[in-house]
């Protein structure tokens, strides 16, 4: 194996070997962990990235109880669980905004295809989840294709896009201003830092906007072969009041929801408060892709 097995952080309920923190790269949150299932020959992956803003967070988010019996779940099924750590951005202006936690989501998925022999993964069976910037992250791999094979991905509370510019479209039954969501939420907000800029004037100029296109999910759904399972059920359909309630509304989902729609790409949503209701569960949804 590629680790010597560590403690597993809680008990899955079925049997495993756990291996923290493998480094996948150079900075020095470039660390996974791997769960492996107690069976013979190549499994099927389950690949996790967590939330936090792109600015902090960590893996073990995901050995929360809330997410214990559905890592066991993979497990019991014969899916290895592979759960991803990334390097942040800054609280304030940031170099490089979110493509630096992009370089590092692309550089696990990479050494993860290029040690699947080692890892005993059947990399014709890839399915990717992840929360609020996780969600971003998987949109963003998943959609320009970082690796092939990706079946499916289940994205919760995500944000549609990071071309904010199309916010104003998305929210428009609010009348959405983007330069007047910079002053109400203010630095508190991210957008500057996730775009690598520190004003409007920046962010509305050609590397601003640019680097907006580079990083507009929504833009490349449809290159997506695999299906989409998407759940925004936090926050209400109501004029967003705080970052939170902007980043995490209805209508992002909806947004993914509606663009895949159009692109003939396969999606369940479950968006409760625009009436856009399915129980497929996330765990039933990454069984049904990978078992199919």
């Amino acid at each position: 194996m590629i680790a010597i097995p560590s403690a597993a952080p809680f008990n899955p309920g079925t049997t495993a070997t756990f291996y923290k923190d493998v480094p996948y790269g150079v900075p020095n949150r470039a660390r996974l962990d791997v769960w492996r299932p107690d069976v013979e020959g190549p499994s099927p992956v389950v690949v996790a990235f967590h939330g936090g803003g792109f600015m902090f967070g960590s893996k073990e988010s995901y050995y929360a109880s809330g997410t214990q019996e559905e890592i066991g779940f993979y497990l019991a099924q014969g899916y290895t669980f592979i759960n991803v750590e990334y390097s942040f951005i800054g609280r304030n202006y940031d170099a490089e905004g979110v493509k630096k936690c992009y370089e590092d989501a692309e550089a696990a998925l990479l050494w993860m295809v290029q040690n699947a022999e080692i890892l005993e993964i059947d990399v014709n069976k890839i399915a990717l989840m992840g929360g609020s910037a996780g969600a971003g992250i998987v949109q963003q791999m998943a959609f320009n294709n970082i690796i092939p094979n990706i079946l499916g991905i289940a994205i919760t509370e995500i944000q549609s896009t990071y071309n904010f510019y199309k916010w104003e479209s998305i929210f428009s039954v609010y009348n959405f201003d983007l330069e007047e969501a910079t002053l109400r939420y203010g630095s508190a907000s991210g957008l500057f830092n996730f775009i690598n800029v520190r004003s409007m004037e920046e962010l509305q100029g050609p590397e601003g906007l640019a680097y907006m296109a580079d990083i507009d999910t929504l833009a490349v759904l449809g290159n997506f072969a695999g299906s989409i399972w998407v759940s925004n059920t936090v926050q209400q359909n109501t004029e967003p009041f705080d970052v939170g309630h902007l980043y995490h509304h209805p209508l992002q989902a909806k947004a993914v929801y509606d663009q895949a729609l159009a692109e003939n790409v396969s999606v369940i949503a479950n968006i409760p408060e625009l009436n856009i209701i399915n129980a497929t569960t996330r765990q039933d949804f990454i069984e049904g892709i990978l078992e199919a």
